[in-house]
C-alpha cells in the first residue's frame, strides 16, 4: 500500500488470485497474511481444505448466521476494551465552560470535513486548529482551500478572507501517530488551549475489513482519547455512523438505545466505527465527555448536487445503470445532503448541550425504492428489477463486470444478501428537537433532491446519460 496500492487493485489482485489458483477466500483474510510467505500459507490452506472430503471437516460457521454474528459482536466489543492509562490524572475533572473559543478539528480534508470547516468560520468566532496529515512537497492549509474550491464551498468576500486568515490554523500531524505526530511543545499547548475536539478524520472504506481499518478508526481514536483527556479535560464530538445500527427494515433505532446489540453490521467500516463510539463510552465511564453525530447515507449539496463520486451508494447507481438491472427491494431511500449534516454538527456543538447524548443526522423525510426507480425512469433510464441476490451473482460474472463501476466493491458485494440493501428506520427526535428555531432543515430525499444530484453527475459526466445507456442483454434471459 505505500507504494501506490488502492481499493481497486486490492480488488483487481484478490480475485486474479483466486482464479488463478482455484481457491476462495475473504478479503479480511487477505489483509491478515501480510506478507508473500503468509499469503503463500492462506492459499496452500485453502487449496488442502477444498481438495479434503467435507465428512472430514467442521463446517465454518456461514458469515450470515446469527451465532457467527453473536460471535463477531463479541470479538469487537473486546476490541473497544480501552488500555488502563487513557484515562484522567488523579483529580482531573471536566469543568464545563463557556462559549467554545478554540476548537480541534480532525478530517478538515474531507469531503464532510470542509464543509464543517466553513460553517465554524462562517457561523462562530472560535478559533480553528485543523489537524492534517503532511504530504511531502504540498501546503497543508492550501489543500483545505483547495478541497473547498473543489466543492464549491469558498466563500468570495473579504470577511470569509479575513476569518481565513486570522482564525484557521493547521497543525501537521496523524492520528494514527503516538501523540498525533506532533511535537512535543505543540502538544502541550494545544492540550492546554483547546476547549473541545471535533474529531472526523477516519478511514473511510466500504471494501476493506474492520483489521484494515482498525490502525485510524480505533487506534487513531485512542490517540484522540489520550489528548482529551491530557492538561485539562475537553468535550469530544464525534462523527459517527449510524451504520453501527444492524440492517434490516423491521428495525427502529432510537437514538438513546444501547449500542449493544449481538446483530450482524453490514461492513468492516461499519465494525471500526462501532467500535470507536465504544472506546469512546467506555472513556465516558471515566469522565470524558462525549457527543456522538451520526450521519448515514451523506449525499452531495442540497443546492450544487457536488458530491464525492467514490462511493458505494453512487457506485450501485451507476453500476446497476450500467448493468441495465436494479435490485427488487422494498426499502426506503435515506440520503441527507452534506451541507445539512455540517450545519446540525456544528450548530449542536456549539450553542446546544450535546454532552452524553448521541444524535442520528439522517433524513426524516425519505422516499421508497419504488419512487425512486420510477423517478430514474422518467429521465428515460431504462432497466428491469431482479433479486438482489440473482442481481449480483449475474453481474459479478458478467463479461463486462471489469468495467462496471461496482466492480471494486466485488469483495463487499460476495457477502451481501438481500437484508445488506435494507436500511433500518433511524429515528431522529432528538436531533430534530435540538434544532428546532435554528433554521436548519434537511432536504427532503424527494424527486427534487434526486433531480440536483443527478443534474451534477451527468454534467460532470460521472453518470450516463439515458441516451447512451449500456446494459447488458443476458439480463434478461
Amino acid at each position: 500500500m505505500d507504494l501506490g496500492g488502492h481499493s481497486l487493485l486490492m480488488t483487481r489482485l484478490m480475485l486474479e488470485v483466486r482464479k488463478l489458483f482455484q481457491v476462495t477466500f475473504k478479503m479480511r483474510e487477505f489483509f491478515g497474511a501480510s506478507t508473500l510467505s503468509q499469503f503463500a500459507v492462506l492459499i496452500d490452506k485453502h487449496r488442502q481444505q477444498q481438495s479434503i472430503s467435507a465428512e472430514m471437516h467442521q463446517p465454518a460457521l456461514p458469515a450470515r448466521s446469527g451465532e457467527w454474528a453473536r460471535q463477531r459482536m463479541i470479538f469487537l466489543a473486546r476490541e473497544a476494551e480501552l488500555p488502563q492509562y487513557l484515562a484522567p490524572a488523579r483529580g482531573l475533572t471536566y469543568s464545563p465552560g463557556g462559549p467554545l473559543q478554540t476548537v480541534f478539528l480532525t478530517g478538515a480534508t474531507g469531503f464532510l470535513g470542509v464543509y464543517i470547516v466553513g460553517e465554524i468560520l462562517k457561523t462562530t468566532q472560535a478559533e480553528l486548529f485543523c489537524l492534517v496529515r503532511p504530504k511531502r512537497g504540498e501546503n497543508s492549509k492550501l489543500r483545505i482551500e483547495k478541497q473547498m474550491r473543489h466543492y464549491d464551498v469558498w466563500p468570495q468576500d473579504a470577511a470569509w478572507q479575513r476569518a481565513w486568515d486570522t482564525r484557521l490554523h493547521v497543525v501537521e500531524g496523524d492520528v494514527t501517530l503516538p501523540r498525533m505526530g506532533l511535537q512535543d511543545a505543540d502538544y502541550e499547548t494545544l492540550a492546554h488551549q483547546v476547549d473541545a475536539i471535533l474529531h472526523g478524520a477516519a478511514h473511510v472504506n466500504f471494501i476493506y475489513p474492520y483489521e484494515a481499518l482498525r490502525a485510524t478508526n480505533v487506534l487513531g481514536l485512542h490517540e484522540i482519547i489520550q489528548f482529551a483527556f491530557h492538561r485539562r479535560i475537553k468535550p469530544v464530538h464525534h462523527l459517527s455512523t449510524a451504520a453501527i445500527w444492524p440492517m434490516g427494515v423491521q428495525y427502529t433505532f432510537r437514538e438513546r438505545d444501547s449500542i449493544d446489540h449481538y446483530k450482524l453490521l453490514n461492513l468492516g467500516y461499519d465494525e471500526a466505527k462501532w467500535v470507536g463510539e465504544k472506546c469512546l463510552l467506555h472513556a465516558a465511564e471515566r469522565g470524558l465527555p462525549v457527543a456522538r453525530y451520526r450521519p448515514g447515507e451523506v449525499g452531495g449539496d442540497s443546492v450544487t448536487g457536488r458530491c464525492v463520486t467514490d462511493h458505494f451508494l453512487i457506485a450501485s447507481i451507476k453500476g446497476f445503470l450500467q448493468f441495465g438491472a436494479f435490485p427488487q427491494l422494498d426499502i426506503e431511500v435515506d440520503v441527507a445532503p452534506v451541507d445539512y449534516v455540517a450545519k446540525a454538527t456544528v450548530y449542536m456543538a456549539f450553542h446546544r448541550q450535546p454532552i452524553g447524548r448521541a444524535f442520528h443526522l439522517t433524513n426524516p423525510s425519505r422516499r421508497t425504492m419504488r419512487q425512486a426507480l420510477a423517478f430514474l425512469r422518467s429521465l428515460g433510464y431504462q432497466f428491469i428489477e431482479l433479486p438482489f441476490e440473482v442481481l449480483r451473482d449475474r453481474l459479478v460474472s458478467s463479461p463486462d463486470f471489469a468495467s462496471n463501476a461496482l466492480f471494486a466493491y466485488q469483495a463487499a458485494l460476495e457477502d451481501m444478501n438481500d437484508v445488506s440493501m435494507q436500511l433500518p428506520t433511524y429515528d431522529t427526535r432528538d436531533a430534530q428537537h435540538e434544532l428546532e428555531g435554528s433554521g436548519i432543515v434537511c432536504a427532503p430525499a424527494d424527486e427534487k433532491l434526486f433531480e440536483t444530484y443527478f443534474n451534477y453527475l451527468r454534467g460532470s459526466g460521472f453518470m450516463p446519460d439515458p441516451a447512451t445507456q449500456i446494459a447488458w442483454e443476458g439480463i434478461h434471459a
